[in-house]
């Protein structure tokens, strides 16, 4: 039996519940999308000035899908199937806009994901098997990667991240190479080299 997604309660514990969100359902892709409205300038304007993430605000870039038999729906961006998800991933990434903005949610999500893949190629250094700095040679290999990856994001945000990369992984979440949303492919090759949800039991001992 399907579990209703709850209505949106003030809660200062809750991302969904801040008092300049609009209001909407949890897992209710048009509601990502409005909260994206109001985050989303601060967050770029945030890593543009710190270079790193220091608000609260992981839920609306690496968005999150309820995760099967959990009751947690603190900052689910998505519920249902897989097609739900994957349509409401695809509305996400082309985004929508109001008469007050010209810019598309979908614009304003690709500017912060690229900013954040600038950033993480800029802290991470690559080594060869020779130790020397190179392009060439897998992120993973590098073992002081983990380090230099919370130079921009703090550790706890590691799993989010690894969730979401999962997520995009899914059969037909991508949009092919000359559809609308493409943007996201190269955003998710970057994301994609990292190990977030391994550097991220190795810090906490805990579950992905």
């Amino acid at each position: 039996m399907s579990t209703s997604p709850p209505t949106k309660t003030s809660s200062s514990s809750d991302p969904l519940a801040r008092s300049s969100h609009p209001p909407g359902p949890i897992g209710d892709a048009e509601h990502f999308l409005a909260v994206q409205r109001v985050e989303l300038p601060d967050v770029l304007q945030e890593l543009k000035t710190d270079k790193q993430k220091t608000g609260h605000w992981i839920w609306w870039v690496f968005a999150q899908r309820r995760r099967p038999r959990s009751s947690d729906w603190h900052g689910i961006a998505f519920d249902g199937g897989d097609e739900e998800v994957r349509e409401g991933i695809r509305h996400a990434l082309v985004g929508s806009s109001d008469s007050e903005n010209s810019s598309t949610t979908g614009t304003l999500w690709r500017e912060v994901l690229e900013e954040i893949v600038m950033l993480i190629q800029n802290a991470v250094i690559r080594f060869d098997g020779n130790g020397n700095e190179t392009d060439a040679v897998s992120k993973k290999d590098n073992d002081s990667t983990k380090a230099q990856l919370e130079s921009v994001f703090p550790f706890y945000d590691f799993d989010k991240i690894h969730r979401f990369v999962e997520m995009m992984k899914l059969p037909g979440m991508m949009p092919g190479e000359n559809e609308k949303g493409a943007w996201i492919r190269p955003v998710m090759d970057e994301l994609s080299k990292y190990d977030w949800g391994r550097y991220f039991v190795e810090e906490t001992g805990g579950e992905l």
